[in-house]
């Protein structure tokens, strides 16, 4: 006999209580809790949501599918976790958080993930919580006029009721959202992001301007929900480096991407690190709507830039990248935080504090198919020691192995994980990477300032 996909466990209190609130706020559900089957890594015992109507879990896909009551409307949902000892919700950054209370705005955000990690066990259990709201989705649209970009543009739907997590159930169809020529019939299909207000287009610019341009916004199960009179308009481009390669030589060519580019306007680009003064302007060219150009024809010192790029003189992106006369290993990105920062190169100043957990990705990355690898799976002597100076002071910080995931791609890699110690006075550090095989990085573009 088939094993059930789903080990469904409700628990309910059977005393319904009447909860006074202020005028606008939902009446208070019964608070239903999952008891997680005890496994062999004991990790995580119960969750809890007050507001839902009933919490089912997926004991095989670790999912949670949080029901909540008709009529509810809030932006936000409290979950609480009971976890076994050692065990600690990592945060964004992967570090350990003592918090088990968690509000979580729910509302056409893509599902939770939770991240447990149990000490003595090298790789942490995931758990994903979907949230399912009762009746039609209820949103609207806060203005009808919509700047647009090449890649991800922001809507400014509102949502009021209807709508929990996209999506809100673990074998849901995706949210189809389309912008129509209502003319033309011109249809240009979009994909949610991370949140529904952040939607990708590949192409718009045959609707910019268009005086009868449509939304179309349809969701799993839901009738379509129709907005007309939109005017899409050319927002400031996005502009950014292509990721490849990182490290440019005399002979290269700095090419940007991004748009939507205007072939009447001027663009530039003004590089600058904190050991040098100002920016050095270059001119780019004009390729197409979503490629700007540029030969190295100045002197440049070799090492490691900020660009920043402008679009009539206003600021529309920046990136990173190296300079040299050789494509050796450098740093690419160093960044403070999320993880998932990982897959863009940071390009503002790296303030810290002492005592601070830091990362710091190899231009030449180590990386294996298959994802969720574990860190053994990976050479930690390829991983940088960073070196920080400020005047007499020289430090080492030698790595520790973060691997991560992309999961989409099917691949995982490693990155150096860094603390500062405890101790370290205040200032500047210049940061430079040591490899085994051979010399010192030149500085990374920005220093480390300890406050």
């Amino acid at each position: 006999m088939k094993k059930l996909a789903y080990l469904t466990l409700l628990t309910t209190i059977g005393l319904f209580f009447q909860c006074k609130k202020d005028a606008g706020k939902e009446e208070v559900t019964p608070q239903p809790e999952i008891v997680i089957p005890v496994d062999e890594n004991q990790i995580l015992k119960k969750l809890t949501v007050p507001e839902a109507e009933t919490v089912t879990f997926d004991s095989l896909a670790s999912n949670f599918l949080v029901k909540l009551p008709s009529g509810f409307s809030a932006d936000e949902v409290n979950i609480k976790l009971s976890l076994y000892d050692d065990v600690s919700l990592l945060d964004s950054a992967s570090l350990e958080t003592s918090n088990k209370d968690l509000k979580f705005p729910y509302k056409g955000s893509i599902p939770l993930t939770l991240v447990l990690k149990k000490k003595g066990i090298a790789t942490p259990r995931r758990y994903y919580v979907y949230v399912e709201a009762q009746g039609s989705p209820k949103i609207e649209l806060a203005s009808k006029e919509i700047s647009v970009k090449q890649g991800v543009s922001y809507f400014p739907f509102k949502i009021i009721s209807g709508l929990g997590t996209i999506p809100s159930k673990p074998d849901q169809k995706r949210a189809i959202i389309k912008l129509v020529d209502r003319t033309t019939n011109t249809v240009v299909e979009g994909t949610v992001q991370n949140v529904l207000q952040n939607v990708y287009f590949q192409d718009l610019s045959s609707l910019i301007n268009s005086e009868k341009v449509g939304l179309d916004l349809t969701f799993d199960g839901s009738e379509p929900l129709i907005f007309d009179g939109l005017q899409l308009k050319r927002g400031v481009p996005g502009a950014t480096i292509s990721n490849m390669p990182f490290t440019l030589i005399k002979t290269d060519t700095l090419k940007v991407i991004g748009g939507y580019f205007d072939p009447m306007a001027a663009y530039t680009a003004g590089l600058s690190n904190d050991f040098s003064q100002g920016q050095k302007i270059i001119n780019l060219a004009y390729q197409d709507k979503g490629n700007l150009s540029s030969k190295f024809n100045t002197d440049l010192s070799e090492g490691s830039y900020l660009v920043t790029f402008y679009e009539n003189g206003k600021e529309m992106g920046k990136g990173v990248f190296e300079f040299s006369t050789s494509r050796t290993n450098t740093l690419e990105t160093i960044w403070k935080g999320d993880l998932n920062l990982v897959f863009t190169r940071n390009t503002q100043p790296l303030i810290f504090n002492k005592g601070d957990i830091f990362y710091a990705k190899p231009s030449i990355v180590q990386y294996l198919w298959g994802a969720n690898l574990p860190s053994s799976s990976f050479d930690l002597r390829l991983l940088p020691t960073l070196r920080i100076v400020n005047g007499s002071t020289t430090i080492n910080l030698t790595p520790e192995m973060e691997v991560i995931s992309w999961a989409i791609a099917g691949v995982s890699y490693s990155v150096g994980k860094y603390k500062l110690p405890d101790n370290l006075s205040s200032g500047s550090y210049t940061v430079t990477a040591l490899y085994a095989s051979q010399p010192e990085s030149k500085p990374y573009w920005s220093k480390i300032q300890v406050r």
